[in-house]
């Protein structure tokens, strides 16, 4: 896979999710191999579910310079990948700021429960870090216009995980739409799939000591302070109002996201909007 050039960078992050739609053989056509002045040297924020070997990793991996996880079974298996499948080492740590400090990145790309979205996008602008952050973009709404004035102010540039803008058949509905061939739209029903968090889960269990190797107090950060369960932690946590908005904010932020680009309303929002369980 080639490299990933700060000039590609800059243009195609104005479109949501760019690099999560492209394929292996996509992604190498699109990028040739630029000179290390022109690399985007990458810290990947959280490298479990998402932004790790099975997703995020594959799609910036040779521009990948530094590793974060709470988890270090996770930082470990992140450490394995790069190794064996782009032949190089990183810095690994437990502490995202080191990311922000260093001098030898360009961007980071945050990949961790939506309690932490805001305070990091906020402190890698302030660090002069371009970001990639995982949907949904923020917790709360409050949080949102903050975000947006750190990158302002900073000139930073911030791309959300919004990958199915870059997928053949959104774009297709979204042309068909704007081509008025349906005449005029006047409502959307977006339609989520169920909670999995039974399947995932399994059975309840007990509060416990958190495993070995997992700092459960900073993965909880500005969340409330409670016991560790591992039903609440990792792919689990999207389920708790403590850290996300379950399959709303989950898949929610995918499927609303294409009505809005379908409207051609980017740039403000629905006049109204109802749902139900």
């Amino acid at each position: 896979m080639s490299n990933l050039s700060r000039r590609n960078f800059l243009k195609k992050s104005v479109y949501g999710g760019l690099f999560m739609g492209l394929s292996a053989k996509s992604y190498r056509s699109t990028f040739a191999a630029v000179p290390p002045s022109e690399r985007v040297r990458i810290g990947m924020i959280g490298v479990g579910n998402q932004g790790g070997p099975r997703n995020n990793m594959k799609y910036f991996l040779n521009n990948i310079e530094a590793l974060c996880d709470l988890d270090q079974n996770y930082l470990a298996e992140a450490d394995s990948y790069l190794k064996k499948n782009a032949n190089k080492s990183a810095m690994l740590t437990d502490d995202y700021r080191r990311l922000l400090d260093s001098k030898d990145l360009d961007a980071v790309v945050v990949t961790v429960p939506d309690q932490w979205h805001a305070k990091m996008t906020v402190e890698a602008c302030r660090a002069g870090k371009d970001v990639y952050c995982e949907k949904p973009l923020t917790l709360v709404v409050d949080e949102g216009p903050l975000m947006i004035d750190e990158a302002r102010k900073h000139k930073r540039v911030v791309q959300t995980g919004t990958m199915q803008r870059s997928g053949k058949e959104f774009k297709l509905a979204v042309d068909l739409v704007q081509s008025g061939l349906l005449g005029k739209i006047h409502t959307v029903n977006v339609t989520l799939p169920g909670p999995n968090w039974i399947a995932r889960a399994g059975k309840p269990v007990p509060d416990s000591a958190p495993p070995q190797g997992f700092d459960f107090d900073r993965w909880l950060g500005p969340a409330p302070e409670r016991p560790y369960n591992k039903n609440r932690v990792h792919y689990l946590f999207r389920f708790f109002w403590d850290y996300s908005g379950g399959q709303q904010t989950n898949f929610g932020a995918h499927h609303l996201d294409i009505a809005q680009w379908g409207l051609g309303m980017d740039e403000s929002g629905p006049v109204s909007a109802e749902g139900s369980a």
